[in-house]
């Protein structure tokens, strides 16, 4: 398996590599959807406005077509996850791989927070509302989804210590 890290010149990329290299697994940067293997999984780095986000990854062709005819798992992390939904309050209309929204929070939400008794770090300002939530965190916030081939994730793996490199091996070899 080679996980394929999309890269458009946002996101959260040199802790996302410290992670992958922590479970372990290959990787590969990928700026191009031409470029992409259908058949291995790819991760969407967050730490970017939304729909700045999606402008740049359909710019890439990356486009919702690309990711409903993707055959392996996607990962969303925090604004990697908020751009597969349908609109963002940060913007207007996102991929809408996934029915949802995001919205904005009252202020930035940041800490360590629970998803599934495990400690996980938050770092964000605009929450997800989904049917496909499958926990929330305290607040009522939607800590991760899934939808079909897409994990979506709030919170940031990458900086959550050996919980984040656990979940993040769990959900590859899941894949």
């Amino acid at each position: 398996m080679v996980v394929q890290i999309l890269n458009v010149g946002l996101g959260n990329l040199s802790p996302l590599f410290g992670m992958l290299d922590k479970i372990p697994v290959d990787f590969q940067l990928v700026k191009d959807a031409e470029l992409i293997n259908k058949q291995e999984p790819i991760i969407i780095p967050g730490n970017a406005n939304a729909r700045l986000q999606c402008l740049k990854l359909i710019e890439n062709g990356f486009d919702k077509d690309f990711f409903a005819t993707h055959q392996a798992k996607i990962v969303g992390i925090c604004s990697g996850a908020q751009v597969l939904l349908e609109t963002t309050e940060e913007g207007g209309d996102c991929l809408g791989a996934i029915p949802g929204r995001s919205v904005a929070l009252p202020s930035l939400r940041i800490g360590w927070f629970e998803f599934r008794e495990r400690q996980f770090y938050f770092v964000h300002r605009y929450k997800m509302i989904t049917e496909y939530s499958i926990a929330n965190s305290e607040s009522d916030v939607c800590a991760a989804f899934r939808y079909k081939h897409f994990i979506g994730l709030q919170f940031h793996p990458e900086k959550s210590g050996a919980n984040g490199v656990s979940l993040v091996r769990e959900v590859l070899s899941d894949a």
